[in-house]
């Protein structure tokens, strides 16, 4: 995933070790590069660690990025430390949003951020046979 240096920092900068896990965002993408990051207003409502996105504030942040030429290119989340891998919950949601959109899109990223320190990035690809889920290298531009 190639991404900007600021926006790598606005993202990380987004989670502070205090912030609970299963807080989360959009990212942008232009030209096949990360360059816009939306932290998610939404709260917790319930005691479960489960990230539930604020869909209307999302989508008017994706709208607000269309007329900018910038398209939706994933969201991101917090794990628990020790959690670096996507849940099955995670998997499952990924593939309904990636089923979702327009057919030009054909891949769309899914970073953890764990600590405010650190970004796992996994992307899942429609490959026009099957979706495929797999670990990404971070490339920052």
């Amino acid at each position: 995933m190639k991404i900007r240096k600021n926006t790598y920092l606005k993202l990380l900068n987004s989670y502070s070790p205090l912030v609970p896990p299963e807080e989360g965002g959009i990212l942008g993408a232009r030209n096949g590069v990360i360059c816009e990051y939306e932290h998610d207003c939404s709260e917790q409502t319930s005691n479960v660690a489960v990230y539930e996105p604020n869909a209307e504030f999302l989508n008017s942040i994706i709208s607000k990025w269309e007329k900018e030429n910038i398209v939706f290119a994933g969201m991101v989340h917090s794990h628990m430390p020790n959690e670096t891998q996507l849940s099955d919950s995670d998997k499952k949601y990924a593939q309904e949003i990636l089923k979702a959109m327009p057919k030009e899109i054909q891949k769309l990223y899914f970073p953890i951020v764990l600590r405010g320190k650190e970004l796992i990035v996994y992307s899942i690809c429609n490959n026009s046979v099957a979706l495929k889920m797999k670990k990404e290298n971070i490339e920052i531009v």
